[in-house]
């Protein structure tokens, strides 16, 4: 008798234990013919072995208690789980007295014992019999609800221990570039840093801080995955060329640390329907973390084939492996081989559930193979092949904008609007070389009374600000006539950085939505569709992706 919910054929059992005369089989044929499922015990032993597969009633004569294991039955039955009260229905002769009253004393210290006087009328038995077996039933469903309980409560607590470690990781992760964000910053505030090495404490700001940009994006991707609000903009696009600039971005990380990569293509394109972007951002983690987790004088072998209408990219290394017992929790979000303190690798556990829920959505699979800790891994992505009668281009590399770049602005007024002093000076700095005349707001309110006075030509402007946001702001603007300026050119500069946060602005009314942390380039390049090329506000532009759910 078990708390875990057994087969459900044996709990419908009526055992019978009657080892003297016919008894036995006369009530296994009554039962048969009643389609009851029945089982003859011949010791008390098989009885209480039988007990614990499953059970609806036991049948008891007399005589059973003459049985050399009846203190074993009673044992049994007193040693029952919390939800569980065997019915028990014992046959007893009233004219033998002292063998009568001696039972009854036996079976004090029982619970649920039923003592039927021989002979009984059939129909009373099979009436005794079916009641046990309904009050059986609701013990049966007590059992399940509190197996269902404790389950529930186990996948709490692993959820809460699970939260607890990522709570811990993303401290970790987030204080450790900032350990270097600060303390180089400190430095170089305080002229504690020689000439020579300022341009190594810059690249170590940049590279940390993009770190924490990293790690925003991967939540952000989290909460859309968690929110079914996933978008995809597909395209039909040739894989390889995808899959070589992958393998040419991570080169230069793999060649630092000495891991070789070695890729093989195959002779025929491959052509998927695909969002570019989403597809590099999965090719790039698997290629990232195959890298990671190698050592020095380790390799990374990328192979790409056809196998019928899919085609495979299988992404193996020679690193650390995975050992058995998590394999089948690699793709779950925020769960880590190594979570401890002592771990040789950073990051927060969600690169690869990002990965495979993006490749689902193409609607493909996303696998894992290792042969356990220190044999590597092998990664392999399934997408559906598209025929195309037409070549498709390969997409173009996405190379770094030449530095010191130029944007005139020469004669135009812009208005930056934003409730934090530091980030009004970084606009105003990167807008320093274009030219342009430049207000400042630190509310809607103030914005407002600067745009009646003195109207600008380009409104920057956060969205999340006390009293009245960004979007009231841009409503309001909008509501004016032309000839009040109703038609200036708006950019939201926000930290909501999600595909929805950015229809929303343009809803609003704001021409272009860019992301914080700015970047100059993609500063310049808002300032540019918006004031340049004259974009006029285009929601449906913005929509073009397609919303999974």
């Amino acid at each position: 008798m078990s708390d875990v919910p057994s087969d459900p054929s044996l709990d419908q059992r009526v055992l019978v234990f009657a080892p003297v005369g016919k008894d036995a089989p006369l009530t296994m044929d009554v039962l048969r013919r009643t389609d009851l499922d029945g089982c003859v015990c011949e010791t008390a032993h098989e009885l209480c072995v039988e007990l614990q597969r499953g059970a609806s009633v036991i049948m008891l004569t007399e005589e059973a208690l003459e049985d050399p294991g009846i203190g074993e039955l009673m044992e049994c039955l007193r040693s029952q789980p919390a939800w569980s009260d065997i019915p028990v229905l014992l046959f007893a002769d009233a004219e033998r007295s002292e063998i009568y009253l001696r039972t009854l004393r036996l079976l004090e210290g029982l619970r649920n014992v039923v003592l039927l006087e021989r002979p009984i009328r059939l129909g009373a038995a099979l009436s005794l019999i079916r009641s046990a077996m309904r009050g059986r039933e609701r013990q049966y469903e007590l059992r399940d609800l509190l197996k269902a309980f404790a389950d529930a409560r186990e996948d709490a607590e692993t959820a809460n221990r699970l939260k607890d470690e990522f709570l811990a990781t993303l401290s970790h992760e987030r204080r450790t570039p900032l350990n270097s964000i600060l303390g180089w910053t400190t430095m170089l505030r305080d002229g504690n840093v020689q000439p020579r090495h300022v341009m190594r404490a810059l690249d170590t700001i940049h590279r940390n801080a993009t770190a924490q940009v990293q790690i925003v994006n991967d939540l952000l991707d989290v909460s859309r995955i968690v929110r079914g609000n996933v978008q995809l903009s597909p395209r039909l696009m040739s894989l390889g060329p995808l899959l070589t600039l992958a393998v040419e971005s991570i080169t230069p990380t793999a060649e630092a640390k000495g891991v070789s990569i070695s890729t093989s293509l195959g002779p025929a394109p491959a052509q998927v329907w695909a969002d570019h972007d989403r597809l590099q951002q999965v090719l790039w983690n698997l290629l990232s973390n195959a890298v990671k987790f190698t050592s020095s004088g380790g390799r990374v072998e990328v192979t790409m084939i056809t196998e019928g209408s899919e085609v495979r990219i299988d992404v193996a290394d020679t690193g650390n492996g995975i050992a058995p017992a998590f394999l089948p929790h690699v793709f779950e979000r925020f769960r880590q081989g190594d979570g401890s303190s002592t771990r040789s690798h950073g990051g927060l556990g969600l690169g690869l559930s990002i990965g495979r829920h993006l490749v689902e959505l193409h609607g493909g699979r996303m696998t894992a193979q290792s042969g356990g800790e220190g044999q590597g891994s092998t990664f392999s992505v399934f997408l559906p092949i598209r025929h195309a009668e037409h070549r498709v281009a390969a997409p173009a590399s996405r190379k770094r904008r030449p530095t010191g770049r130029e944007l005139d602005l020469d004669g135009t007024h812009v208005l930056i609007v934003d409730d934090e002093a530091d980030a009004r000076e970084l606009m105003r700095i990167m807008l320093t070389r274009t030219g342009a005349r430049v207000s400042e707001a630190k509310t809607a309110g103030e914005a407002l009374g600067i745009y009646s006075e003195d109207r600008p030509d380009i409104i920057l402007a956060d969205v999340a600000m006390p009293d009245q946001d960004g979007y009231a702001l841009m409503r309001a603007i909008r509501g004016l006539a032309a000839g009040e300026g109703g038609h200036v050119r708006a950019i939201a500069v926000s930290a909501y950085a999600r595909r929805e946060d950015r229809q929303r602005a343009l809803k609003a009314g704001f021409n272009d939505h860019v992301c914080k942390p700015v970047q100059l380039d993609d500063l310049y390049d808002a300032l540019e569709r918006v004031w340049v090329h004259g974009a006029s506000p285009m929601l449906d532009q913005s929509a073009r992706g397609v919303k999974v759910h």
